[in-house]
């Protein structure tokens, strides 16, 4: 991938969204994507730095610095939406604190967030080869799939409550040419 490519909406929805097209997939995508970050950001809430001093607000660790580079990108490849979903990924940072600060629950809070990865990834494995058909898009470029994956499934979101409409058009068509493309490979 060059390095337009990677700075290029189309580009990176396009090839994200081939493997993403069937509705039942992309609901539990909607579902699960963002359980899959909350739950790696709660392991990244254990990874502070010697002169990162612990913040009770918003605590500068690991999982702030996933968040705000996740935010930075999704900005440079579509500023208005990446304003938008700025304040998820911040709120998902604050919540990613307070679900690894419990210790009064019967099992360990980074355990927790190992089970329900785990579960999450099963639903994301199964949808693909269920109900797309195709294996998933982290086979073949896991770095873009897991970056790339909140953004997506945030725009189809917004897409599917009638916002953006003719971006949606446009990226469905680019999608549906690039499917095409790939089963035909396939045959």
């Amino acid at each position: 991938m060059g390095l337009m490519n990677m700075f290029s909406l189309d580009y990176q929805l396009v090839k994200y969204g081939k493997f993403h097209h069937n509705t039942i997939n992309k609901i539990i995508h909607l579902i699960f994507v963002p359980t899959i970050m909350f739950t790696a950001m709660v392991w990244l809430t254990a990874i502070e730095g010697p002169a990162w001093k612990y913040d009770h607000i918003l605590p500068a660790n690991a999982a702030l610095i996933l968040g705000l580079a996740f935010a930075s990108y999704y900005f440079i490849l579509w500023p208005l939406v990446g304003l938008m979903a700025f304040p998820l990924i911040i709120d998902m940072c604050y919540l990613s604190n307070i679900f690894a600060a419990q210790d009064d629950w019967a099992i360990k809070p980074a355990y927790a967030a190992l089970l329900i990865h785990i579960v999450s990834w099963a639903f994301q494995i199964f949808g693909h080869y269920v109900f797309e058909g195709r294996s998933p898009a982290f086979v073949q470029d896991p770095v873009q799939a897991i970056v790339l994956a909140p953004f997506f499934v945030y725009i189809e979101f917004l897409f599917a409550i009638g916002l953006f409409p003719g971006t949606r058009k446009r990226i469905e068509g680019k999608i549906v040419a690039a499917i095409k493309k790939l089963d035909a490979k396939n045959e």
